[in-house]
């Protein structure tokens, strides 16, 4: 299925990129990236890891502490895709009543037996939370992966508690040169969506969300 700037819901014909039979096409309103065509149902593993354990696990410490120094500790924190945990142990290190939401069974129980921490079995979209609420959603690089990056975002909101916060990290690759893109490979079709700022900004202004901290 021929895919759009879901932002924009724009057609381009820039094409930057090409891998594995997909291409990466630059929305030339917000500078977005959107692989198209669309990966079939089924045609992408989204428990599937193309990062080693360590990459995630080094900057584990720093990451939580960044988080407890701006927002301060004792809150509720739920990391969504918490993957082995070890974000989701450092969190609760820093002083955070942390659950994790995760739909790789193996990983669960990594996690379970390491770090004895509760987690989840599942995806954020189809995930039933209940009454739950949280003062912290947290996530690592999913607005690149999820289908509909809006809905995604409107449960988090839902699930958050008042004057609560939705922290994440994001890269910001679809406004540099295209010279990049073939000595770093952008990960299609996994990547569905690959972000420059003014995309960025245009997300932040659509799903009604003010940016507070920034590492940039």
């Amino acid at each position: 299925m021929e895919n759009r700037c879901f932002l924009c819901n724009l057609t381009s014909t820039l094409v930057v990129y090409k891998e594995k039979g997909f291409e990466s096409v630059r929305c030339l309103e917000c500078g977005l990236l959107y692989c198209n065509p669309l990966p079939a149902n089924g045609e992408v593993d989204f428990e599937n890891e193309s990062h080693i354990d360590s990459f995630y696990k080094r900057p584990s410490q720093y990451k939580s502490k960044w988080l407890a120094k701006r927002i301060g500790v004792n809150k509720r924190l739920l990391e969504v895709g918490a993957g082995n945990g070890h974000l989701l142990n450092e969190f609760y290190n820093c002083g955070y009543e942390v659950s994790g939401l995760e739909p790789n069974i193996q990983r669960i129980s990594n996690i379970e037996k390491v770090y004895h921490l509760q987690t989840h079995a599942g995806y954020l979209e189809s995930y039933d939370f209940k009454e739950e609420k949280f003062d912290i959603v947290y996530h690592v690089d999913l607005l690149a992966h999820f289908p509909d990056p809006m809905s995604a975002i409107q449960k988090m909101k839902d699930v958050l508690s008042k004057d609560g916060y939705i922290s994440f990290e994001v890269g910001v690759v679809g406004g540099i040169s295209s010279f990049w893109y073939n000595l770093f490979p952008l990960g299609l079709p996994q990547h569905r969506w690959l972000y420059s700022r003014k995309s960025l900004v245009k997300l932040f202004k659509e799903a009604e969300l003010f940016v507070v901290y920034s590492t940039s």
